[in-house]
């Protein structure tokens, strides 16, 4: 088998923790992967966006395999499965116990370790395509009552663009060195998910002082649920401040 497109694809599903293989034709891949939604336009996404994560397909392994063939398959299959969920991208599988595989769902793990990796690589291009179609509006800071300033970050989950709202305090000051006003300390980093169908929880937040004090890096780890699924999430935002200590 030769290199492969986006329409040669199989799903691995996420159901009850089993690995399930279901063809996909190129019409069907159409309708999930080329329509994402942010979330709130549409209450709902299709069946297959919801249980499946998307997959290119797999060359098939020998048809005989050992039950020593079969543990070390199972242990990459595994090892390659925990490494893409490891990276928090907004995708999540799982791999069904040895037991339960069928004869022709073996499959050879060098092809499927390239597999998950591809598979990330064109998530996350999808989500870099997705907000970059955003408005300028969408991207602005806000002033909250409390005095934080926020803005929002767009991630990409399940087909469907989800929102978190970030804010802080900040504090700015005059620095003679660089001749404007720069950052001088940050606090209170809260995170709160925007989006109607799924919750968010914020499981860590660091934030890191850079480019000589005039942005802050903000590094964002948290859990999105609903529809049934959960989805691990890292992602990283910045807030700058200009020479004159305005805050976006």
């Amino acid at each position: 088998m030769g290199g492969l497109s986006l329409k040669e694809i199989m799903y691995i599903g996420v159901l009850l923790g089993t690995v399930t293989m279901a063809a996909c034709t190129a019409e069907e891949m159409d309708a999930v992967v080329d329509t994402p939604i942010i979330e709130g336009q549409k209450e709902a996404v299709s069946e297959e966006g919801k249980k499946f994560a998307i997959v290119p397909e797999a060359e098939a392994a020998p048809v005989e395999l050992t039950q020593q063939q079969k543990e070390a398959y199972h242990k990459r299959y595994v090892d390659a499965v925990e490494w893409l969920n490891q990276q928090k991208v907004g995708l999540h599988m799982e791999v069904s116990p040895l037991e339960q595989f069928e004869d022709e769902a073996w499959r050879d793990p060098e092809i499927f370790e390239k597999d998950i990796r591809s598979a990330v690589d064109e998530h996350l291009a999808k989500e870099r395509e997705m907000v970059q179609s955003l408005s300028e509006a969408d991207r602005e800071t806000t002033l909250k009552a409390d005095g934080k300033i926020a803005k929002k970050a767009y991630m990409y989950t399940s087909e469907v663009i989800r929102v978190v709202e970030i804010a802080a305090n900040f504090t700015t000051q005059y620095n003679e060195t660089h001749d404007r006003q720069v950052f001088t300390g940050i606090d209170g980093i809260t995170t709160k998910g925007l989006s109607p169908n799924g919750t968010w929880e914020q499981t860590a937040a660091e934030a890191s002082l850079i480019d000589g004090g005039r942005t802050y890096s903000i590094d964002i780890e948290g859990i999105w649920s609903g529809m049934g699924l959960t989805f691990e999430k890292a992602f990283t935002i910045e807030f700058r401040c200009d020479q004159f200590g305005n805050i976006y």
